[in-house]
């Protein structure tokens, strides 16, 4: 997978989230059930997507120029940011007794890594920093 199909799949998630939460807040006696899986599957994908770059994107940011290092340290710096936001969501979430409590945490969460999602594209997946010869890994090139 790409990162950027990572990185899409990712915000269709948050997405799917943001929307669940919503309908289930706004339900007479809203739960948190459903809520709670959602975000742990979420989860899932965000430790995935992270591992994805790790693999592929790493070594190629490692050496791309002069600020790959730092590159490579600010990707790690927002994986650890991602694991702690995760895992503080989805224990603030096993201890919320309504949906409508989670609301805010989720927003905030989702905010914080939809925010990190632009700013890798922005600054780690340029094609002219990542390709010396051509495409590389982590874009999806279309005929024509």
């Amino acid at each position: 997978m790409h990162v950027l199909s990572a990185h899409c799949q990712l915000r269709e998630r948050s997405a799917e989230l943001a929307r669940e939460a919503l309908r289930i807040a706004r339900a007479p006696n809203a739960h948190d059930l459903r809520i709670r899986a959602l975000v742990f599957q979420l989860w899932s994908v965000v430790e995935e997507t992270d591992q994805l770059e790790c693999r592929e994107l790493v070594p190629l940011l490692a050496n791309a120029d002069a600020w790959g290092p730092a590159r490579v340290d600010k990707l790690h710096e927002c994986h650890a940011r991602h694991e702690r936001e995760m895992s503080a969501l989805a224990n603030e979430l096993s201890a919320t007794e309504t949906a409508r409590d989670a609301l805010e945490r989720i927003d905030r969460v989702l905010t914080s890594l939809l925010r990190d999602l632009d700013d890798e594209e922005a600054t780690s997946l340029e094609t002219d920093l990542l390709c010396a010869d051509g495409p590389v890994i982590v874009t999806e090139q279309t005929s024509g």
